[in-house]
């Protein structure tokens, strides 16, 4: 019996011992590889010191345009190896070193956006990632991407555009560019970025969604309040994407709702989001949502970015066969309606519900359905009411203001 023993322990800790050594040698192969890998090289920029900003205030117009043209050739340096791109990107950080130096007027005193533009819409691929690295040095430069600002949005319905370019260093430079655009934004301006990728967003190429899509993610996470007051338009346009055949798209479509949906001021629907996601992507995932909702103490303030995601479940409930999800989808109605403050907020989602909850009170075959469905046309006619006398009192006190 010991003789047996002593030879299983025996094995076993040759297997042990095996197994040590396997992962000791795939370790030192991960090591050796880290080594031999070779760093990317280092060029240095020219206009990116204090001393510098200070030699180029001090240039005549022939030498300072001279100085310009040096750049621009260096964003367009030929070659798809490593220290070529290099020396594209330090070009592009001499680009915002010169609109450092000499201030706002820079910018069109020097024709630097025209010829950031022209390098954009040309078809020399060197030069599009040039462009693309200038552009991603301005909006992180800490000072010129306040003035260079304005620009940036204009120039974003272009780069959205290259998304889709064969050349893998310009897509990926297109992505790690608008990035940069976007958290570098005043939050203000993301109602100006997001018709820009809507309509991106109706791309027939994918790669140009994808990247649309992602990006409202990202404003979720820098212009929240903005986001917040936008969710009307956003949820429709990412429930398309969120159907999408392509499950890149798909997937950053969901990863971008569920980005948004945090920016919601109302802390009840945060446990039913994932449920009412899943149900907006795939309606036979609308039973759960609908009783998730129905399961929801409303106790918070519902607003018109709470509406646009819930509304959609409700809408699709509406329109089920059974009268079962009506009679849930009515009292879900009548319990969010009672913490609306602006009654606004709900207009727009009225005729989405209305019309059938109409229906539903004057055709179904049980009286307990009928009543409630009746008590939320109630509660929608009188929010519809509300809302064209403090709409019409707005346009008074406007024309009277005038």
């Amino acid at each position: 019996f010991l003789h047996r023993n002593t030879r299983k322990m025996a094995s076993l800790e040759v297997v042990v011992n095996q197994r040590d050594m396997q992962k000791c040698n795939q370790s030192k192969g991960k090591a050796a590889k880290a080594k031999s890998k070779p760093e990317e090289p280092f060029v240095a920029s020219r206009w990116t010191s204090e001393a510098s900003w200070a030699e180029l205030r001090g240039l005549d117009p022939e030498a300072l345009a001279g100085a310009v043209r040096d750049v621009l050739e260096r964003l367009q340096t030929r070659g798809n190896d490593t220290l070529a791109s290099a020396e594209r990107r330090a070009a592009g950080l001499d680009v915002a070193g010169l609109i450092r130096g000499l201030g706002a007027a820079g910018l069109w005193r020097l024709g630097l956006i025209d010829a950031i533009r022209d390098l954009l819409d040309g078809g020399l691929v060197e030069g599009i990632e040039g462009a693309l690295f200038s552009i991603e040095a301005l909006v992180k430069d800490e000072v010129g991407c306040a003035w260079f600002e304005p620009y940036a949005v204009d120039l974003i319905p272009i780069i959205l555009r290259k998304a889709d370019h064969k050349a893998s260093p310009v897509r990926v430079g297109v992505e790690r560019t608008l990035r940069a655009i976007v958290v570098s934004l005043n939050p203000r301006a993301a109602r100006l970025v997001l018709p820009q990728l809507f309509e991106s967003m109706e791309s027939p190429d994918w790669r140009i969604k994808y990247v649309a899509v992602s990006l409202v993610g990202s404003l979720a996470k820098n212009a929240s309040s903005q986001i917040n007051i936008c969710m009307p338009m956003i949820v429709p346009r990412l429930t398309t994407c969120l159907r999408d055949t392509k499950k890149e798209v798909s997937k950053a479509a969901r990863s971008a709702l569920t980005e948004a949906c945090s920016v919601i001021g109302n802390p009840d629907i945060d446990p039913v989001v994932p449920s009412v996601i899943a149900a907006i992507k795939d309606p036979k995932n609308t039973p759960k949502a609908l009783d998730n909702l129905l399961h929801t103490t409303f106790v918070h303030t519902v607003d018109a970015a709470t509406l646009s995601v819930i509304v959609p479940v409700l809408a699709r409930s509406l329109v089920d066969r059974g009268m079962h999800p009506k009679r849930k989808t009515a009292t879900v109605i009548v319990n969010m309606c009672k913490l609306v403050q602006n009654p606004v907020d709900v207009e727009p989602f009225v005729p989405k519900l209305l019309p059938e909850l109409v229906k539903c009170a004057e055709e179904a075959a049980f009286e307990e359905i009928r009543d409630v469905c009746a008590d939320a046309v109630a509660v929608l006619t009188k929010a519809m009411e509300a809302a064209n006398l403090s709409s019409g009192a707005m346009e008074a006190a406007n024309l009277a203001s005038s």
